[in-house]
């Protein structure tokens, strides 16, 4: 077991170092900042919950199938709006508050911004480079008391899963393969 501990550790380091050597070009351009503006610090939008494209399509499908509470905004602009949205969207352009410069609870926005039906905000844009729907979720945040958390013990209960499966599916093999006869192994290949 000790052996294929000391197997598993020296891959990973050898992985490390490996990977490290052949994107170095990439590493330094990162370390010097030159990415910064791709990425997205989570801190500034710490009421957000960001979801993937699988989680919104099972989203949209419940909400297809019938179940209240979940309300889909476009944030584009209006002509993109009427070039093509999601089914049921409801058009909020960011740049009609962004221009506006209210941002403060109470205020006419707090009121336009409020979805009291609404159990569930998916606040979408085109994708890519666009961040209106990041912008818009931002000022929805800061001016309605919506509420945006993630149960616990779903983070561990993900962490646990996706560990679980990497030793297995890790260790199993490595360990299979470590106690058969390599001239064996050879001739079973052939």
């Amino acid at each position: 077991m000790r052996r294929l501990l000391e197997g598993v550790l020296l891959i990973v380091v050898l992985s490390a170092v490996l990977g490290s050597a052949v994107h170095f070009p990439l590493l330094r351009r990162f370390a010097a900042g030159e990415f910064r503006e791709g990425f997205l610090d989570r801190r500034e939008y710490s009421g957000i919950r960001f979801i993937t494209l699988a989680e919104a399509e099972d989203l949209f499908a419940r909400r297809i199938q019938g179940e209240d509470g979940l309300l889909f905004i476009d944030s584009r602009g209006r002509d993109d709006f009427a070039a093509g949205h999601i089914p049921g969207a409801l058009p909020v352009p960011v740049d009609d508050f962004q221009l506006s410069g209210k941002k403060e609870a109470g205020s006419e926005l707090s009121k336009t911004l409020a979805f009291p039906w609404a159990k569930t905000l998916v606040v979408y844009c085109e994708g890519g480079d666009c961040r209106t729907s990041l912008a818009l979720a931002k000022i929805i945040s800061a001016v309605t008391p919506f509420p945006s958390s993630v149960d616990p013990f779903s983070i561990v209960l993900a962490i646990v899963m996706s560990t679980s499966l990497g030793l297995f599916f890790g260790i199993y093999p490595a360990n299979k393969a470590a106690k058969l006869d390599p001239v064996e192994a050879l001739r079973s290949e052939q």
